[in-house]
C-alpha cells in the first residue's frame, strides 16, 4: 500500500496548504526522508493513519469493508474516511490544487458535524 507525504497530490494539499499535522510515522519515514510516498505493508497501516484517512479511489480497487485490519482503524470506526478520485488528486497545478483544497476542506467539515 502506498502512503503519501507532503510532496505528492493530496498529501501536499493536506500538509502544506491546510497545515494538518502528519502522523509520527508519515513525518519520520516519508516527509523527513524527502520522499513522495512509501510502500508499506498493510499490516502496519495503523502506524501511519491518524484521525482521518484520505484515500485515492479508482476503478477496481479492493473492497476493504470486510478486512479486520482496515476495520480496526479508528478513522474507519469513526467514519472519517475521505475518498478522492485518483485522477482528481494526481495533478498539482493551481486550478487542481484549489479544487482539492475546497474538496478536502468540505469533506473534513462534513466528517466532524
Amino acid at each position: 500500500m502506498d502512503v503519501h507525504g507532503g510532496k505528492y497530490g493530496t498529501g501536499g494539499i493536506v500538509y502544506a496548504s491546510l497545515g494538518l499535522k502528519p502522523t509520527e510515522a508519515i513525518q519520520k519515514y516519508i516527509i523527513d526522508k524527502d520522499s513522495y510516498s512509501e510502500l508499506i505493508s498493510f499490516e502496519i497501516l495503523n502506524q501511519y493513519t491518524g484521525d482521518f484517512i484520505i484515500r485515492n479511489v479508482f476503478d477496481d480497487m479492493p473492497d476493504l469493508s470486510g478486512d479486520a485490519i482496515w476495520n480496526a482503524l479508528p478513522a474507519v470506526q469513526n467514519n472519517r474516511i475521505i475518498d478522492i478520485d485518483f485522477g482528481f488528486s494526481y495533478y498539482s497545478d493551481i486550478y487542481s490544487a484549489a479544487a482539492q483544497i475546497k474538496y478536502v476542506t468540505e469533506a473534513l467539515l462534513r466528517a466532524v458535524e
